[in-house]
């Protein structure tokens, strides 16, 4: 969003952290960062097609991008 504010300064830009807006440990059992349980909850709901099953996740290490 940064660099989109120097691009386009007269641009109003927004974002809403709302997934800060209740405690996560209400919810969720496990912690994590990128895909965590949360995310993938989320996902599941709005758009399950996108998810793998586990079994072809991978093991949710961090990888390089090439």
């Amino acid at each position: 969003m940064r660099e989109l504010g120097l691009k386009f300064p007269k641009m109003f830009l927004c974002s809403c952290n709302w997934f800060q807006s209740l405690s996560r440990s209400e919810y969720f059992e496990l912690q994590g960062e990128h895909a965590d349980e949360m995310e993938t909850s989320l996902l599941l709901y709005l758009q399950p097609e996108l998810v793998l099953p586990l079994s072809e996740a991978g093991d949710a290490r961090k990888e390089k991008i090439k």
